[in-house]
């Protein structure tokens, strides 16, 4: 086996965004865009990938599930994140009111 950073992806356009979201330091950039708060409370340094096969079958052939649970940084407990990636091949007019929806 080669290095794993240097592995081909295939299907690049579809699964790429999957590839870059499974190191746990690009989680926490996401999730700090969306809430830096949220992002300063977990501790991505002991974050664990969850399989996805939680996911139902039917949703599994039409999305990409990336699963991690992360501990807090302070305290006891710990959350899922849960992040649904859909491809989408052409531009979706209504996205912006579905992301508006996303932060009332």
């Amino acid at each position: 086996m080669g290095d794993p950073d240097n592995r081909v992806i295939r299907e690049f356009n579809d699964r790429g965004l999957i590839w870059f979201l499974e190191s746990f330091p690009n989680v926490r950039d996401l999730l700090g865009i969306l809430s830096r708060g949220i992002a300063e409370s977990l501790d991505f340094e002991n974050a664990e990938r969850i399989n996805r096969s939680l996911v139902s079958a039917d949703l599994y052939k039409h999305e990409a599930d990336l699963i991690f649970q992360v501990p807090f940084v302070h305290g006891e407990g710990e959350v899922i994140v849960y992040l649904l990636i859909e491809h989408q091949t052409a531009p979706d007019r209504l996205m912006g009111v579905a992301i508006l929806h996303l932060h009332v």
